[in-house]
């Protein structure tokens, strides 16, 4: 009995070791630059400003902001439904693409994507730090943000999401017919 007691309690010491090392490593990955690569983030807010990137956003009144990255399957999954947002909304608002990496993988990827974007900025810091692709914004002409879609968005919620893009492209006073 007493034989067993002492593997449960060297395996009970190994796991906390072993859960202690992951623990560490996880808080070291969530402080690096290695966050901002894979995605990991604190979330942009409404009424946040998205930040200068060399863009007058005094331009346009209506500024949709996709954020990206060449090497995210999301993002890949999502360019079809893209390339219809931006058939719709033509040149009724600005289209910028915000990449996290360098310029030539960032227009590589709208290439071979088919995503005919207006302003395409890379090597993108943002002012909440890191950022989840895919992800879509609406800015107004302050850069500040007003509307927030994340993630690949289903079959099933696009047809909402083409309404809700018309709905804040016409609250400013522009029309998409």
């Amino acid at each position: 009995m007493r034989k067993y007691f002492g593997i449960a309690l060297d395996l009970l010491l190994t796991a906390l070791a072993v859960l202690s090392v992951w623990t560490f490593a996880q808080d070291r990955i969530s402080r690096s630059k290695f966050a901002t690569v894979r995605g990991e983030s604190r979330n942009p807010e409404i009424g946040g400003y998205i930040g200068d990137h060399g863009i007058n956003w005094k331009d346009s009144k209506s500024n949709l902001v996709f954020l990206l990255k060449e090497d995210c399957i999301f993002c890949n999954k999502a360019a079809p439904f893209y390339k219809t947002i931006l058939t719709q909304v033509k040149s009724k608002a600005r289209t910028v693409a915000l990449f996290p990496h360098g310029q030539l993988k960032a227009a590589a990827f709208l290439r071979s994507s088919d995503l005919s974007i207006q302003v395409l900025r890379s090597q993108v810091t943002l002012p909440w730090g890191s950022f989840t692709t895919p992800t879509i914004l609406f800015c107004n002409e302050e850069g500040k943000i007003q509307r927030i879609w994340k993630g690949v968005i289903g079959l099933d919620s696009q047809s909402a999401v083409l309404q809700e893009i018309a709905s804040e492209i016409s609250s400013v006073g522009i029309n998409l017919e």
